[in-house]
C-alpha cells in the first residue's frame, strides 16, 4: 500500500523509490502504442483533499525541448482534475478534456491523491496511472473498470485485459 499521507511514515525518498518502481510500466504501455522508444514524461502525485502538489517525477529521459510542456501538462491535468472532482465529481480528466485548448486526459482520482503523467499519448497516459495506482495497490480493479469506461481507453484494456 502506497504510503502517501504517512500511513507508514515514508519518508520523501521512501516514497520516490515505490513510485519509481511503480511506474516502470510506462515502458510495457509504450510498446502497446508501438512507442518503443518513447518511455519517458512527467508524474505528478497531488494530494485529493487540498490541491497540494506532493510529487513531480521526471521517468525516463525526457528530451529538453519537450520537458518542460510534459512538466506543465501532467500538472495541468492533475489541477483540473482536482478542481473539477471537488466541484462535480470528475473522477478522470478525460472528462473535462478540451483538446482545442490543449487540455487532454492522463490524470486519475484515487483515494487520497490523484495521479498524472504526461509524455505519451492521453490514452497512454491515462494508462500509465491507472497501471502505477494498481502496481501500487492504492486503486481497485472496479475503479480501474469505470475510468477505462469513461475514456473507453483501449491502451489500458489491452493492459489489463489482454
Amino acid at each position: 500500500m502506497l504510503c502517501v499521507l504517512g500511513n507508514r511514515g515514508a519518508s520523501g525518498w521512501e516514497l520516490l523509490v515505490e513510485v519509481r518502481h511503480a511506474v516502470k510500466n510506462i515502458s510495457s504501455i509504450a510498446k502497446l502504442l508501438k512507442y518503443e522508444n518513447r518511455d519517458y514524461g512527467y508524474f505528478t502525485m497531488r494530494r485529493k483533499s487540498d490541491g497540494r502538489v506532493l510529487l513531480v517525477y521526471q521517468i525516463g529521459e525526457c528530451p529538453p525541448e519537450k520537458a518542460e510542456k510534459y512538466m506543465a501538462l501532467s500538472l495541468e491535468k492533475s489541477q483540473r482534475l482536482f478542481e473539477r472532482h471537488h466541484d462535480f465529481g470528475d473522477i478522470s480528466s478525460f472528462q473535462s478534456r478540451k483538446p482545442c485548448k490543449g487540455m487532454w486526459g492522463g490524470a486519475i482520482c484515487l483515494k487520497d491523491v490523484i495521479f498524472s503523467f504526461s509524455g505519451l499519448p492521453e490514452l497512454a497516459d491515462e494508462a500509465v496511472v491507472l497501471a502505477t495506482a494498481f502496481q501500487l495497490d492504492v486503486i481497485s480493479k472496479r475503479q480501474i473498470k469505470r475510468i477505462i469506461d469513461i475514456s473507453n481507453n483501449h491502451f489500458a484494456k489491452e493492459y489489463f485485459y489482454g
